[in-house]
């Protein structure tokens, strides 16, 4: 009977055992065999893809994107979509393309940013960090917030490989426009500031809360927290005159001057930005017209690359992307 006992302990300990080992074998033997799918990837010669596109680049010529079902690893891929290449099979969580590097970050046990080139070749790691977003490159520096440091604002020089940092405060988002640094400070106020890219001379451009913020040919768009989307234009005076856009949209993003924006019941909507002579936006209580009735519906956040706005089924444990062509 005691003999018997100790068999069944040893058949639990082992199935204990062999059930995560069995598991890791076949989440490896799947993202070791997955391929993605070309045609969810294929934007022919799209221009350069916008700021704001964390897992999708493009030069002209290539696509460069993170497949999050095959474990987030990075691939290229030519205009035709008939050569698909693995250039990383490190876990990345964000890729920036300039010139002729692929700067990425990511999250294992050697988390960091790193940088390689278009092939994947001359891989190296140019800053250690457990979480760091990418903010862009100018004048041979890359900007990015540390998240081992508050979110701190830093920039690493692309040639010595110098880390300095620019602000300890708790900054996001944060972006790289006309040779300024424009950032949304937490530690004071929300408000958005900018500054040189060496850090000096920052001061506050528009004083509200900003969840995030867009710049158009007609001023700076911004979010707030609670979803209100406004219109900022800089009078002759350097001052920003305020016009609300919308009451309410869960996400929202700018493409070429247009505002596309989705509600909690995942339907896309688009707005136009009112020109200079507008003063008010006509009212936003009417129910507007759908733009996009995509399904499943986009819920969480949205990508436009090229022709095509990408997102996540977030209502799906598996993520899967999707993607669906904008109207003209």
């Amino acid at each position: 009977m005691g003999n018997a006992k100790k068999s069944w302990r040893r058949i639990g300990v082992f199935s204990g055992m062999f059930v995560p080992v069995a598991v890791a074998w076949l989440l490896w033997h799947h993202h070791t065999s997955y391929t993605p799918t070309p045609e969810l990837y294929r934007l022919g010669q799209s221009l350069p893809t916008e700021e704001g596109s964390y897992f999708l680049q493009t030069d002209g010529e290539r696509t460069f994107f993170i497949d999050q079902q095959a474990g987030r690893r990075i691939y290229a891929m030519n205009a035709q979509g008939d050569e698909v290449e693995l250039i990383s099979d490190r876990p990345a969580l964000q890729i920036l393309l300039h010139e002729d590097w692929l700067y990425y970050t990511n999250r294992d046990k050697d988390g960091g940013i790193y940088r390689m080139g278009k092939n994947g070749q001359n891989r190296e790691k140019l800053v250690d960090s457990s979480f760091s977003s990418l903010i862009g490159v100018a004048n041979g520096q890359l900007y990015y917030l540390d998240s081992d440091e508050n979110y701190a604002l830093k920039h690493v020089d692309l040639q010595s490989g110098a880390i300095g940092t620019l602000t300890k405060d708790w900054i996001g988002p944060a972006q790289i426009h006309a040779g300024k640094l424009y950032v949304v400070n937490h530690s004071e106020d929300w408000n958005l500031y900018v500054m040189n890219l060496d850090g000096s001379r920052a001061r506050e451009l528009i004083a509200q809360s900003v969840y995030q913020f867009f710049f158009t040919s007609k001023g700076i768009v911004t979010q707030t927290e609670r979803g209100e989307i406004d219109l900022h234009r800089r009078q002759a005076n350097g001052e920003y005159h305020t016009v609300r856009l919308i009451d309410y949209a869960a996400k929202v993003s700018i493409v070429k001057d247009r505002l596309l924006y989705s509600l909690d019941n995942g339907v896309m909507y688009q707005a136009d930005l009112p020109d200079k002579k507008q003063k008010t936006m006509p009212s936003t209580n009417d129910v507007p017209e759908p733009l996009l009735q995509p399904d499943p519906p986009v819920f969480g956040a949205f990508f436009v690359v090229g022709d095509w706005l990408y997102y996540y089924d977030s209502m799906n444990t598996s993520a899967k992307l999707h993607r669906i062509r904008l109207p003209k």
